[in-house]
C-alpha cells in the first residue's frame, strides 16, 4: 500500500489492516503526522500495533489519532528513513514520536 492513502482511526478500518510486519503513520484531524511506528519483528504484525495505539496501550498521544495509513515491509530501516523524512521539513519529530 503506498503512502498518502489516510483511513479513518477507527475500528472497521483496523479489522482490515493485515496482519504482516511493516510501518506506519498515525495523524490528528488535520492529516498532520503525529506518529510514526513500525511492527518488524518476531511476534509483531500491524494490525496488533495500531490496534494497541487505538487501545490506549501506549499513551493517550496517539490513541487521539484520527487517520492512518502503513505499508507492508520488512525493511527495519523504513521507520527511521520517515523519521527522517518527516523532521527534514519540520525541524522536529512528530510529537508522539518526541
Amino acid at each position: 500500500m503506498p503512502f498518502e492513502v489516510w483511513d479513518p482511526f477507527t475500528q472497521d478500518y483496523l479489522d482490515h489492516v493485515p496482519e504482516e510486519p511493516g510501518v506506519y503513520r498515525l495523524t490528528d484531524e488535520d492529516l498532520q503526522v503525529i506518529y510514526i511506528g513500525d511492527a518488524i519483528g518476531e511476534g509483531k504484525n500491524l494490525r496488533i500495533a495500531l490496534q494497541n495505539h487505538f487501545d490506549g496501550e501506549f499513551g493517550e498521544c496517539t490513541q487521539k489519532a484520527k487517520a492512518f495509513e502503513y505499508e507492508v515491509t520488512t525493511d527495519t530501516s523504513r521507520k527511521q528513513e520517515l523519521l527522517d523524512q518527516h523532521e527534514r521539513p519540520f525541524g522536529e519529530l512528530p510529537k508522539c514520536n518526541q
